[in-house]
């Protein structure tokens, strides 16, 4: 099941945190659309309820705010 949220916990380069997230497994496929990109990742790492989403591309001008993120329920 595709579930997205619209707020990014933490942002470090290739790397984004998501908060309070439900049904997420390691290895899932993310797709993240921010401004006029879309770009896909991969879930790296789970801790209680935060998943680590590796960034597979550019993530210049990407924000907390300014980004949604659809864990597609599958993995990579």
């Amino acid at each position: 099941m595709k579930v997205e949220y619209t707020k990014l916990a933490s942002l470090s380069s290739s790397i984004v945190t998501i908060d309070r997230t439900t049904g997420v497994h390691y290895g899932d496929i993310v797709s993240l659309h921010f401004q006029d990109q879309s770009l896909i990742g991969q879930v790296i790492g789970l801790k209680e309820d935060s998943a680590q989403v590796q960034v597979f591309g550019d993530t210049s001008g990407m924000t907390l705010t300014n980004a949604s993120v659809v864990f597609e329920g599958k993995p990579f």
